[in-house]
């Protein structure tokens, strides 16, 4: 059986650990301290301070599309029928701002440089659940990640990370039969002060959901500069403050269990234009006309391509079509793009694309 690879959920980079390549840029280096703009976090406090509690709930419809700006195009026909398939699914995120009162027990095992008990605290949440119909059969995956990280003055430097992956992998062999199984998956990123360790489980799964039986664990440990990196599970997050610049990539590091290193990503500002959405914002629903840039991003590499993903983000306050309930410009990201494709040729099959329905700020 010729084994093609289509994981619903385990193709993505901020969802789910796999990271794509693309051209590499000059100049490119994981060992400086990150600065990021306060072109968001400037927005809750009116300044350069971060606000003291902040709490912000992002929920997304999910969908398929065979096109997408025409970057993420559905090519060749072994996956024909495969791909006629439906996906549904939602997307939630939720950011909280507080003190060391966020932090898990787990989190607490990192040992950092900088006093916890003396900073703020990031907490930023995600949920993906996709369902696929295939042959009249459903696949529900779910991707669920959690991580905590320093402010804006401490370059968002990552605390500690967690995810928890439910999958389905595709096989389809040349006659375009194809067979499925199920693979469960945890992974926790523990930030010290000189290096960080990453914690991979393999988890067994019956037809009921996990069993609490783990099948494989692998643990290693990389060392790095405080201040120079981001976890794989805050990039969104990061990329909201991320100085991204027309026709010129620039570059951020950042911490993937898939790699059990650090990889540097490319970030390309690609276009400016208004995005046309009804959204519900603090309850109230309305037609906006929305200022968004569009960057994408993927593995800055010299040795192989890959496909990049699409992330667009508010760029100006706005009101709704009437001229009422105004958002602040908190550089939302209104709409996220990411590639469906083929283990080992990365050929694209597609994207899924996350769209922004509803946003609760206090």
């Amino acid at each position: 059986m010729k084994r093609f690879l289509l994981c619903l959920l385990s193709i993505t980079l901020a969802f789910t650990l796999f990271l794509t390549g693309c051209t590499a840029c000059s100049g490119c280096s994981g060992d400086s301290t990150l600065y990021f703009s306060n072109s968001f976090t400037g927005q809750w406090g009116g300044s350069n301070t971060n606000p003291t509690e902040y709490y912000e709930k992002l929920t997304y419809d999910v969908s398929y599309t065979d096109n997408y700006q025409n970057g993420l195009i559905k090519k060749g026909s072994a996956l024909q029928n495969l791909l006629n398939c439906d996906f549904t699914g939602d997307y939630t995120t939720i950011l909280e701002v507080g003190g060391a009162n966020l932090l898990s027990e787990r989190a607490n095992l990192s040992n950092l440089p900088e006093t916890i008990t003396d900073r703020e605290v990031y907490k930023y949440t995600t949920t993906l659940n996709i369902t696929a119909t295939i042959d009249g059969k459903e696949y529900n995956d779910q991707n669920v990640t959690e991580c905590y990280f320093f402010a804006n003055d401490i370059s968002f430097n990552p605390i500690y990370s967690h995810t928890l992956s439910i999958n389905t992998y595709v096989m389809l062999s040349p006659s375009s039969q194809f067979a499925t199984t199920r693979k469960a998956y945890e992974y926790e990123t523990f930030y010290n002060t000189n290096n960080y360790t990453i914690i991979k489980q393999a988890l067994e799964l019956d037809e009921n959901g996990l069993t609490g039986n783990v099948l494989g664990t692998s643990v290693s440990t990389n060392e790095y500069e405080f201040r120079t990196l981001i976890d794989n599970n805050q990039l969104i997050f990061a990329l909201r403050n991320f100085q991204s610049l027309p026709n010129q990539f620039t570059v951020l590091g950042v911490v993937s269990p898939a790699y059990n290193q650090s990889k540097n990503i490319s970030v390309l500002q690609q276009a400016l234009y208004d995005y046309n959405t009804e959204l519900t914002y603090n309850s109230k629903t309305s037609d906006y006309v929305i200022p968004i840039k569009r960057i994408n991003f993927a593995v800055a590499s010299d040795t192989y391509t890959g496909i990049a993903q699409y992330l667009c983000l508010q760029q100006a306050e706005v009101t709704d079509v009437n001229g009422n309930n105004p958002i602040k410009n908190h550089v939302l990201p209104v709409e996220y793009a990411f590639p469906i494709s083929t283990s080992g040729t990365f050929s694209c099959l597609g994207a899924i694309v996350c769209n922004l329905k509803s946003v609760t700020i206090n």
